[in-house]
């Protein structure tokens, strides 16, 4: 099977010549950053009786364990509160400090759409 590449990866499969592979201490480096991101951690939380029951009545609905319902918005919180570059957004962030922070997302997002060959992909 042929996977269609896009633009980006075209381009690295043609200079791909161009590339020397990693050190061995590089790669453990790497791969002990990405454990380490991809550790996971129990918690205990405490809920209102009544958000428990909103949680497994949303649950049942989307026919998935409330856990997994629970995990999910959890997540898109903390993406949603925290940008990709890790900046807290709160209402107590300054406007300059928030204005930079906006820029310097939007900047990456251009580069990505850029290095994607600007088709979203």
């Amino acid at each position: 099977m042929n996977p269609k590449l896009d633009k980006y990866e075209r381009e690295i499969e043609a200079n791909i010549s161009k590339f020397t592979p990693a050190s061995n201490d590089k790669k453990a480096l790497v791969e002990s950053v990405i454990d380490k991101a991809n550790e996971k951690k129990s918690i205990s939380l405490r809920l209102k009786s009544n958000d428990l029951e909103q949680l497994k009545r949303r649950a049942e609905i989307e026919g998935l364990p409330y856990e997994v319902v629970g995990k999910t918005r959890r997540c898109e919180n903390v993406e949603s509160a925290f940008g990709r570059n890790g900046y807290i957004r709160s209402a107590t962030m300054t406007a300059e400090a928030r204005k930079e922070a906006e820029e310097k997302e939007r900047e990456e997002g251009e580069k990505g759409r850029r290095r994607r060959g600007g088709d979203g992909r």
